[in-house]
């Protein structure tokens, strides 16, 4: 919680917050081919069904718009390590709201090592089962 109370900004009406990384985490390797590998599996998917990949995109462009994302251009100076977080779209058809929505999986591992693996993990918001079923 230090970390993040020392790296908290308010910046146009959002918050920003730094990573909460570990001081002894593993160095992560650059996974650009297997995040790639993984978006070429997700686009095969999408090709056989319109629906799903119309959803899809009009969810990453309601990001664009939010400036959730952007298209990083190739004049922008890159970092010396590079970590590519890998995502997936998830369908919910019943939902009368969102019915699509993005993962981003930071729990996908790279040699061993996950994104997960090197930063602290958030507070957690549920209660254990052992405690609400005491409580019941």
């Amino acid at each position: 919680m230090e970390k993040v109370k020392r790296t908290l900004k308010f910046v146009n009406g959002r918050y920003q917050v730094g990573i909460p990384w570990k001081g002894n985490s593993p160095l992560l390797q650059n996974n650009y081919k297997m995040a790639f590998r993984r978006l070429q599996n997700t686009e095969q998917r999408l090709f056989k069904t319109p629906n799903i990949a119309k959803a899809y995109s009009d969810c990453i462009e309601q990001y664009i718009s939010k400036v959730y994302i952007r298209k990083v251009p190739v004049t922008e100076e890159q970092p010396s390590t590079k970590w590519f977080l890998p995502y997936f779209p998830i369908l919910k058809p019943d939902r009368t709201t969102t019915k699509t929505r993005i993962v981003f999986d930071a729990s996908a591992q790279y040699q061993g090592v996950s994104l997960n693996d090197a930063i602290f993990p958030g507070p957690k918001l549920q209660r254990d089962l052992f405690h609400v079923l005491l409580r019941f």
